[in-house]
């Protein structure tokens, strides 16, 4: 499991660095992006996940995720993400909602390697809230390259607590990586207790670049 992480990180890292030359000189490019269906979309609690893009503007490294909001109010966000060396360097991903020029809140891991990482202010002392119209919105969270912000997924709520992420959400959306990036002799059945072979459960559509 580690050893799969580590090579899907090194192989993402390699290709934004294959775009960071021309990323500088032009607008921005969309290297990846992947569409939740209807059971990754309850992810995002109380929030719809769409889908989310990976991108590159210059020098800075960028995931969208795209919600949808069902009621107007103010969100508590977690995201469950790999913390690194760069990101503690920068104190953390910088959040911004829709087109606004002013960051909502960092992530600002404090553990090493994949957790649940809560939404908070420039000390990192309390949670922020985020003010969500009704309808969707786009959530973008930044670094600079060569570092890709490893956001896997996010989950909203209004209440804190209940944006928490478990490692076993983690550990079922790795199983859905596996089945849409490794070829298809890699791919392992569950075992069930009669005996018989049934398919690990499936999140998501799999990755796919884009078009500029």
């Amino acid at each position: 499991m580690k050893l799969y992480i580590r090579i899907l990180f090194l192989l993402t890292s390699i290709l934004l660095l294959s775009f960071r030359s021309t990323a500088a000189q032009t607008a921005e490019i969309s290297l990846e992006e992947k569409q939740f269906n209807d059971q990754s979309k309850s992810l995002g609690g109380e929030c719809v996940l769409i889908k989310s893009v990976l991108s590159v503007d210059g020098d800075v490294s960028q995931k969208t995720f795209e919600i949808d909001v069902p009621v107007e109010g103010e969100y508590y966000l977690s995201a469950w993400l790999m913390n690194t060396e760069i990101t503690r360097k920068n104190k953390g991903l910088k959040l911004f909602i829709d087109n606004q020029k002013n960051k909502a809140g960092n992530l600002n891991p404090q553990e090493e390697g994949w957790q649940s990482s809560k939404l908070k202010d420039d000390a990192n002392s309390k949670a922020e809230k985020l003010k969500l119209t009704m309808g969707k919105h786009l959530l973008t969270f930044c670094s600079v390259l060569p570092e890709v912000p490893s956001i896997e997924f996010i989950r909203l709520s209004t209440k804190e607590a209940d944006t928490e992420l478990l490692s076993t959400e983690w550990t079922n959306f790795i199983e859905e990586a596996k089945r849409n990036v490794l070829p298809s002799e890699y791919i392992q059945l569950k075992q069930n207790s009669s005996g018989n072979s049934e398919i690990m459960k499936v999140f998501g559509k799999p990755w796919r670049k884009l078009h500029t």
